[in-house]
């Protein structure tokens, strides 16, 4: 009834071949640490303006932050304070970048960046301290290796007092 036609046979070789999907991609995991990374506008972590976060914040990578943090921030990174971030926080980092106004204490293991729209109300440890023209700076600032490696003031040595010598009556 039905006859078979030439190369409908699927072991036939006349047959157009037909496109087979391309495979999906393979995931790509990043293997580099956040301290390496090329550039240093990259940022690992974000807060947006629409975020407000009231509590401790600790991570290990760096961190960009536009929106409002009442609390602690603490990383080895990065902190990244932008233009329209308003923070009420003490922050301790490795590097701190600010744009935008801070009230709290800022400590940094290498660096402070005040830039010329950053408002801060606090004191500072650092041991490198950048303020640009226009930056705005009310508080008390420690700059230098020893003052983070120190917790404490390094005592004066001790002063050795001559004692004048004594006559011996037995001598006279």
């Amino acid at each position: 009834m039905f006859d078979k036609l030439k190369g409908n046979s699927p072991s036939s070789n006349d047959a157009p071949a037909q496109p087979r999907p391309a495979p999906s991609p393979a995931p790509s995991f990043s293997t580099e640490s956040p301290g390496s990374r090329s550039s240093s506008s990259e940022t690992g972590n974000i807060l947006s303006k629409d975020v407000s976060i009231t509590g401790k914040i600790k991570l290990t990578g760096d961190i960009s932050i536009d929106g409002n943090v009442d609390g602690e921030i603490t990383t080895k990174g990065v902190v990244t304070i932008n233009q329209n971030a308003v923070i009420k926080a003490i922050i301790k980092a490795g590097t701190i970048v600010v744009h935008g106004k801070i009230q709290g204490n800022l400590e940094a293991t290498d660096r402070i960046e005040l830039l010329r729209t950053s408002e801060i109300v606090g004191d500072i440890k650092a041991a490198v301290l950048k303020v640009d023209a226009g930056a705005v700076f009310v508080g008390s600032s420690e700059i230098g290796k020893t003052s983070l490696n120190s917790s404490k003031p390094v005592a004066a040595p001790e002063k050795k007092v001559a004692s004048a010598p004594t006559a011996n009556p037995a001598q006279a």
